[in-house]
């Protein structure tokens, strides 16, 4: 199954995306979009996820009455995203649609076929990744929105140490202006799969929205991977944040702390870097050489290369050939 009836709908209709997920059980133990009466639930305790929130007045949305809530953007950034600015990025994405949400609704009868198409997806992934587990094999899920550096291929070669299989997994959904587009992310892994991995590396994205916020969304995106079937997921350093908002590594300690209740193994790292001496790329306290001899391999700068269609040491330059010298479209514009 592919992606392209992707490009039939309208991806910035997200509620459609959290809908899908919710009916499906993909954000189980969530089944319905949050009551205000949740709220005092879902403060620190990141293992719940991300609560689904359905604003109110979508023209893409029937409402069952006229039942709705408000939420001030303090009681967001401090309940949902942990943090104190209400103005940071995750915050004015999800309030983009107003303050105001609902209790109850559902889509339009025009869009149930893009929820089917949503789920459909979804599940057929579901079905290989529990097809693998099944068999007893460890699979483990590689959250990435970056297209791929040589710290991703570190990191893919130490997974390969701990599991059996090792799925890139990136999610397919609205982003915020300049993040990678999935299709030119999806063929970019594809190629470099092709060129250094074998069949151990897969690449199968999910349609999950991101939400940029930081350790709860990390433990979310645990939540959506153990519902997929996968054994073990990766947590890296500043995990689904923006705008260095986040301590580094705060995912992952957070992940590991709720690991029990998220129910799959949490491989938490402090992402990779360039070793002079080893003369390629580790895990980032996995080399005994003195801090002169690492180097940071930063996705912002490998982004920023491509966007003035430059290219960057740290990378595969015949995957950057291959980015820059076909006319995909790189970017969320």
């Amino acid at each position: 199954m592919n992606l392209n009836f992707l490009k039939k709908i309208d991806l910035y209709k997200s509620s459609l995306i959290d809908y899908s997920n919710l009916i499906s059980g993909l954000l189980t133990p969530q089944d319905s979009f949050f009551k205000k009466f949740e709220l005092d639930q879902y403060n620190k305790n990141y293992s719940k996820g991300i609560p689904m929130l359905l604003p109110f007045g979508l023209n893409y949305f029937e409402y069952i009455d006229e039942d709705y809530f408000i939420l001030n953007k303090e009681d967001i950034a401090n309940v949902i995203f942990s943090i104190k600015n209400p103005n940071y990025i995750g915050v004015k994405r999800l309030i983009s649609n107003g303050i105001k949400f609902a209790s109850n609704g559902k889509p339009k009868k025009k869009y149930i076929k893009v929820i089917n198409h949503i789920n459909s997806y979804n599940y057929y992934q579901k079905k290989i990744i529990t097809n693998y587990s099944k068999k007893g094999y460890k699979i483990a899920a590689f959250q990435t929105r970056n297209f791929p550096h040589f710290g991703h291929e570190a990191i893919i070669n130490y997974l390969l140490s701990k599991v059996d299989y090792v799925v890139v997994n990136p999610l397919v959904g609205p982003k915020k202006k300049d993040d990678v587009n999935y299709e030119a992310l999806i063929k970019a892994y594809k190629y470099l799969i092709d060129k250094k991995f074998n069949s151990k590396v897969l690449i199968l994205p999910a349609i999950v929205n991101m939400f940029y916020a930081g350790p709860r969304e990390a433990c979310h995106h645990a939540i959506v991977r153990k519902n997929l079937g996968f054994t073990h997921f990766i947590v890296g350093r500043d995990h689904a944040g923006a705008e260095n908002i986040y301590n580094e590594n705060l995912s992952s300690i957070v992940t590991k702390r709720f690991e029990k209740k998220l129910k799959i193994k949490i491989i938490g790292i402090d992402g990779a870097v360039y070793c002079i001496k080893c003369k390629k790329s580790v895990i980032k306290g996995f080399c005994d050489h003195s801090s002169d001899k690492l180097f940071d391999i930063s996705g912002s700068k490998f982004r920023y290369a491509l966007n003035n269609k430059k290219y960057y040491k740290y990378a595969d330059i015949d995957l950057q050939d291959f980015l820059l010298k076909n006319d995909f479209k790189l970017f969320q514009s």
